[in-house]
């Protein structure tokens, strides 16, 4: 079940309805793809930035945005009977008032927060008593996982799961595996090592998916499409990289939208295949060499 679920898919039927019979998305394979992400938790979800609901379920910014905006919203609390007295940390049903965790961490009162709240408000460059009591509560161990290194995001949900095993006296170990995937687990407060996707025509990191060199998006680019354009400057322009105003860099963009099977690309397809065959790897991401210490300190 996906966090909002109703709501997700009501916003995509009304997006359907403006759509031409032929583009009209797949609300089924879209919620699916979410949920494979761990949006059916309230925590993971109300983490993931628009670019990974997009990555996730292959869509574009314009629809993702509106999905993050959502799952990130606040319900109103009904107003309760005047009799009623609230105090910190009390419970309405399963409902924790969001007020009193607000004020234990303004005034640093962390100890009495919850594992949920600890970690969705978890920064390993930020407050050093968030840090520093996940610690005491996970004994030391790694339990963290992270769903962007270069932005230090993490898995709120998974987390949560790893630490409560640990406290209940489970060897978790240092790995895991996600989705067929090996993935690291990390003690709090440890920074783990990033890297950035680079632009495949300039080799520079982009940023929110923008290249500051050729002056174009790779937002939405396929992995393919990424390293046919590699080839395209490495071994058809044979590595000649082109300056942000050669006027073949428009027309490569133009290509990338029509797809691999553009004419185009003929010649990239040839050497891909060659990789392919012999086992050579293209490496679409860098890392990023200056890794900042965590700042010592109370609050950022």
């Amino acid at each position: 079940m996906l966090h909002k679920q109703s709501e997700v898919e009501n916003l995509l039927k009304s997006i359907n309805d403006t759509m031409p019979e032929d583009k009209k998305l797949n609300i089924p394979a879209i919620v699916g793809s979410l949920v494979a992400m761990g949006a059916g938790v309230e925590a993971v979800a109300k983490e993931m930035s628009f670019e990974e609901i997009g990555r996730a379920a292959d869509i574009p910014p314009s629809i993702a945005r509106p999905i993050a905006k959502l799952w990130r919203a606040t319900p109103e609390v009904p107003a309760s009977p005047a009799s009623e007295t609230r105090k910190p940390g009390l419970r309405f049903g399963e409902v924790e008032l969001s007020g009193a965790a607000e004020l234990a961490l303004a005034i640093g009162q962390v100890t009495g927060l919850n594992d949920a709240t600890l970690l969705a408000n978890y920064d390993p460059m930020g407050r050093d008593d968030i840090v520093r009591e996940l610690g005491v509560r996970a004994g030391q161990k790694p339990f963290i996982v992270y769903t962007d290194k270069p932005a230090l995001r993490i898995d709120v949900g998974l987390s949560l799961e790893f630490l409560r095993l640990i406290k209940q006296g489970v060897d978790v170990g240092n790995f895991t595996t996600i989705g067929g995937k090996t993935v690291e687990l990390y003690r709090a407060g440890a920074l783990p090592d990033r890297a950035l996707d680079i632009c495949p025509i300039h080799g520079c990191h982009l940023i929110n998916g923008f290249c500051g060199q050729c002056h174009q998006s790779w937002e939405g680019t396929s992995e393919e499409m990424r390293k046919l354009a590699y080839l395209q400057i490495k071994e058809v322009w044979e590595g000649k990289v082109p300056t942000h105003d050669d006027p073949r860099i428009p027309l490569l963009f133009v290509a990338l939208k029509a797809g691999a099977e553009d004419a185009y690309w003929s010649d990239a397809k040839m050497f891909l295949e060659k990789y392919n065959s012999t086992g050579q790897v293209i490496v679409l991401v860098k890392p990023i060499t200056s890794v900042p210490m965590r700042p010592q300190g109370g609050k950022r």
